[in-house]
């Protein structure tokens, strides 16, 4: 988060991108005239909405975009999701407690870490010597942080200066979609991202109602999106009795609160619907990371929709 948020100062976008790794695939070819950053933050460190509000408040005043578009996963609003969760439990408090005083926060963090650290590497080492591979591949190939700096030069992958991913050239290329008996039997021991839930989570309602109003209150024009999953996972979570109504909830509420704001949301989630795009139904890494195909032509659906093609500061 901290890398994105000083990228989106660094840069001063005139669109900024925000969501998770299940829109950074969106870059700047795709917007041919107007300056953009994809401040995307993968899930697991991106702190939801919270972490788009912390962004927001970290770009000076007169370096706001024009333009906001903010991919929204189902989780984020999912009561069930772990990080959603009000019973805080005590090593999450302690954490808490501690990340207010820096110093003392990253000694500890240094002292757990270093172990596992030391074994990682240890187990690098194993794997280098077992394997007989060339110290020359495991000094810029097999580090930790593949997307930054030497390494991704080195292997053409990571992110690019305007906050986007790019996946390695063979990933996803195995990938198949399931079938729909798969994903259910998959989803039914999930309790993560896609734990069964009924309704919406109302903090996070309350959230993005918070990030609208710094739009309106800042005159800038945000738009919603709600990413695609593969075909037969959104059949699967759509079909499951101790889901289903979350999820359509998710899809009718996000959209209408963007609509009752005057902003325009467009949901992307089910891709069988829309005519143009559904030809990209094998278009994934996997079954919730849509392809650069399928996010190139979603984003040209928004761009022509949204009247992105000339954004201006």
């Amino acid at each position: 988060l901290d890398y994105k948020i000083k990228g989106t100062v660094i840069i001063k976008p005139d669109i900024l991108i925000l969501g998770t790794s299940r829109i950074m695939q969106i870059n700047q070819k795709h917007f041919s005239h107007n300056k953009i950053y994809n401040a995307g933050v993968n899930a697991g460190a991106s702190q939801g909405l919270e972490g788009m509000i912390k962004l927001l408040n970290s770009i000076p005043k007169n370096d706001l975009p024009k333009h906001i578009i903010v991919g929204l996963d189902p989780w984020i609003f999912n009561p069930n999701y772990p990080e959603n969760s009000n019973n805080k439990t005590i090593r999450e408090l302690v954490k808490n407690a501690l990340k207010t005083k820096p110093l003392i926060f990253n000694t500890v963090k240094l002292i757990v870490n270093s172990p596992r650290d030391l074994i990682r590497r240890l187990s690098s080492y194993s794997s280098l010597i077992n394997q007989k591979t060339p110290w020359i591949h495991y000094l810029f190939s097999s580090r930790g942080f593949k997307g930054f700096g030497l390494n991704a030069k080195m292997l053409e992958i990571g992110y690019r200066f305007d906050g986007s991913y790019k996946y390695p050239n063979d990933y996803g290329k195995e990938w198949n979609d399931q079938s729909i008996e798969n994903y259910k039997i998959i989803l039914e021991k999930d309790a993560y991202r896609f734990a069964p839930a009924s309704q919406i989570y109302n903090k996070s309602i309350d959230d993005l109602k918070n990030i609208l109003d710094f739009a309106i209150k800042n005159n800038i024009y945000i738009t919603g999106l709600l990413p695609p999953f593969s075909p037969n996972f959104y059949s699967a979570l759509t079909s499951m009795s101790d889901r289903s109504k979350f999820y359509q909830e998710y899809e009718n509420k996000i959209c209408s609160i963007f609509q009752s704001y005057g902003f325009q949301c467009f949901n992307f989630c089910d891709i069988q619907n829309n005519t143009i795009i559904k030809k990209y139904n094998n278009d994934f890494y996997d079954n919730m990371h849509p392809g650069e195909g399928l996010m190139s032509e979603i984003t040209k659906q928004i761009m022509s929709s949204a009247n992105l093609l000339n954004v201006q500061k």
